[in-house]
């Protein structure tokens, strides 16, 4: 199989050889076209690799008619999305860390795609977006 794919994806056990070795899939070549790209996404549309690397947030796979796969041997590292505060604002306002560990507790993949797809697909605010969001799930 062609791979559309990161530049440095030869070698990555998160890429093609977690691909060869985890998966059995032979990969034959690696069209460097990036990571979750449009040139991806238009090379797997046409034909030109049968795979492509993306992130399981990211809209516009489904957006392009495209399939996620489960990675059900891991092969990809967890990515979290986690707040990152300097400790001086935290010592400063501690009420932050309550309040961004209960919208943490509530956002889930499923989630930050939606979020994702209205910002990246949809054309909306983010600061709306993220408003309407924070509204929803309080």
């Amino acid at each position: 199989m062609v791979l559309a794919a990161a530049p440095d994806c030869k070698g990555r056990l998160d890429c093609a050889q977690g691909l060869e070795d985890d998966y059995g899939i032979d990969i034959t070549k690696i069209l460097p076209l990036g990571f979750a790209s449009q040139q991806t996404y238009n090379s797997v549309k046409t034909d030109e690799s049968q795979l492509g690397e993306t992130s399981t947030t990211d809209p516009n796979a489904a957006h392009e008619n495209l399939v996620i796969l489960t990675d059900d041997k891991h092969i990809q590292p967890a990515q979290n999305l986690v707040p990152a505060i300097g400790s001086d604002f935290l010592k400063a306002n501690p009420q932050v860390a309550t309040i961004l560990n209960k919208v943490m507790a509530q956002m889930t993949t499923r989630a930050l795609t939606q979020l994702n797809f209205d910002v990246t697909v949809n054309r909306q605010s983010p600061a709306v977006v993220a408003q309407d969001w924070v509204q929803g799930n309080r």
